[in-house]
């Protein structure tokens, strides 16, 4: 491991999404936390959209330490695998390059690892409506204006309490890779994301599993904001990623019911009969019917 430099490493995956890591990039010059305390590594998956001189041209316009990383295209948990290789940070952020950072995106998750030793840290990723001319400013209080939170972030953070942790044994479902933070020791000591993972989806969920069989706790945090910007998606097509992804999980993990989890995610299941199934456990919960498919990413 690297002499460690900074307080935090944030670690962005891109394919083919320059124009919206520019944005995500400029919001990271106006964090409420020194910039030199922190690197931003962005590792080019693969990419076919000349983000490589596209970056170059606006290397002058982003003044925090920035590493750009390319690779043969190898899906998102290698290049995230990568960002992690490559960091020199004591704690590890995720964003994505198409999720504009709040102001106190970086202070607020370095502040919760400072609270808590053995922590996964959780933030809300919110969708952004507003066009990309409001992107201009660097006000985040307005573009919060124009975003809201998912469908499916609203329904599982149902599983945290007021002191935003809990004891659900299908909190690894919460770990949305987006907006999070582990510190690099516990990652390490862990493993990394499977790389098996070449599809969309569901790396992360894996990861939580382990992080969780190894006594970690996640903690949700929803002051930790970014904002996702909006685009097509295939819907046809993520399904079936759903289904591979899912597959990959139960070879993995043949002990527990993670099988619900392609159910929960189509609209077949209901968050409490996933919760009550899972481990045969009871839940405060009182849903009772699925709603709705969620895309949560």
């Amino acid at each position: 491991m690297k002499d460690q430099r900074y307080k935090a490493s944030v670690i962005i995956p891109l394919y083919n999404q320059k124009e919206s890591l520019d944005r995500v990039l400029q919001f990271f010059n106006y964090q409420n936390y020194p910039i030199n305390y922190f690197e931003v590594i962005v590792i080019n998956d693969g990419s076919t959209d000349g983000v490589d001189d596209f970056l170059a041209n606006k290397a002058e316009n982003y003044h925090f330490p920035l590493k750009v990383i390319n690779q043969v295209n190898k899906g998102r948990a290698a290049a995230r695998n990568r960002g992690i290789k490559e960091s020199s940070g004591e704690i590890l952020i995720f964003c994505d390059a198409d999720r504009i950072p709040d102001k106190q995106f970086v202070n607020r998750h370095i502040s919760a690892h400072t609270e808590h030793e053995r922590a996964v840290v959780i933030g809300a990723s919110y969708d952004y409506f507003g066009g990309f001319s409001r992107l201009e400013s660097s006000n985040t209080n307005q573009i919060k204006k124009f975003s809201r939170l998912p469908q499916y972030f609203k329904k599982v953070s149902t599983l945290y309490n007021q002191q935003q942790s809990t004891s659900s044994p299908i909190a690894w479902i919460t770990f949305l890779v987006g907006n999070s933070s582990i510190k690099r020791k516990h990652i390490d000591e862990v493993g990394w994301f499977n790389e098996r993972f070449r599809h969309w989806g569901f790396e992360h969920f894996e990861l939580a599993i382990r992080l969780m069989d190894n006594g970690f706790q996640l903690l949700m945090y929803k002051e930790i904001m970014n904002f996702h910007l909006p685009h097509k998606r295939d819907k046809e097509k993520i399904l079936q990623q759903f289904e591979i992804s899912c597959k990959i999980l139960e070879e993995l993990h043949p002990t527990k019911k993670v099988s619900l989890l392609n159910d929960f995610m189509i609209g077949k299941i209901s968050l409490q009969y996933f919760e009550e199934n899972y481990n045969n456990d009871s839940t405060s919960l009182g849903e009772s019917q699925a709603e709705e498919i969620y895309f949560y990413l």
